[in-house]
């Protein structure tokens, strides 16, 4: 019995920092979002009527492709965290059973290794189309 206690506790805080870590790279991926969309509503209200006169230089210059790259970030961290948070909480439903034995053998690092694996695949799609020009 204790055997199983300690299996499906470390198991449990296993899950359990997966799913904090997850839900953060969310958080920070909806935080980058709503500051490129605060910067934009910002700047278009300073500019006003003016926009399209200025539209040519706003869209070739760095500023412009700085926040699509914060965008592009945030929009990345998002779905592939919600993606990799899907997949562990339907294979925590479908292994109920033996979910001790299994999700031990995940550990912290592996789940370390997922967020690094979601930051970066997102930081190279966004950086991909300034690379291109």
């Amino acid at each position: 019995y204790s055997r199983t206690s300690f299996s499906l506790k470390k198991c449990s805080t296993s899950l359990l920092l997966l799913n904090k870590l997850l839900i953060m790279l969310i958080s920070v991926g909806d935080l980058l979002v709503g500051g490129y969309l605060l910067i934009i509503s910002f700047l278009d209200s300073r500019r006003g009527q003016d926009h399209c006169l200025s539209q040519r230089t706003w869209l070739t210059a760095s500023s412009c492709s700085l926040l699509g790259i914060f965008s592009t970030i945030g929009s990345q961290f998002s779905l592939f965290s919600m993606t990799a948070l899907s997949s562990v909480r339907l294979f925590g439903i479908k292994n109920s059973m033996s979910i001790g034995s299994r999700l031990t053998k995940f550990g912290g690092f592996k789940s370390i290794c997922v967020i690094l694996m979601i930051v970066a695949l997102s930081t190279a799609i966004a950086s991909c189309p300034c690379t291109l020009l």
